[in-house]
């Protein structure tokens, strides 16, 4: 029985696009995975409120 080889594909996808999903088949192939899954970032450190 072989493994399953997963990826994750994180980030905020915000919005998503059909960059994403190229990327995420690209990365696929190259790396010979299974499955990609995409994991949506829920608090992106990007968009935070700075606390002064």
């Amino acid at each position: 029985m072989t493994p399953t080889r997963i990826g994750l594909f994180g980030g905020t996808f915000d919005p998503p696009h059909v960059g994403h999903l190229v990327t995420a088949v690209n990365v696929r192939h190259a790396l010979e995975l299974d499955v990609v899954i995409l994991m949506v970032a829920n608090d992106p450190w990007q968009r935070r409120r700075r606390v002064t």
